[in-house]
């Protein structure tokens, strides 16, 4: 998770390097942070519920293959 955020903000930093940071209006700037935050929310939940569900499917299986 954090390689992933420090990879972001290297892209980011590369990206507004070759552009002027005045050109940025401070409301469309907090927009896209606000909305790189929110997806990085959601795919964690994601990536958590998909973990949940794959070790409750595992769990499945070693139990019944332990009853068998």
């Amino acid at each position: 998770m954090w390689r992933l955020r420090t990879k972001l903000r290297d892209h980011w930093s590369r990206a507004t390097a070759g552009r002027s940071l005045e050109r940025w209006s401070p409301g469309r700037y907090d927009f896209v942070l606000v909305a790189v935050v929110i997806v990085m929310i959601v795919s964690s939940r994601l990536f958590i519920t998909r973990l949940v569900r794959v070790s409750w499917f595992f769990g499945i299986l070693s139990f019944s293959s332990s009853s068998m």
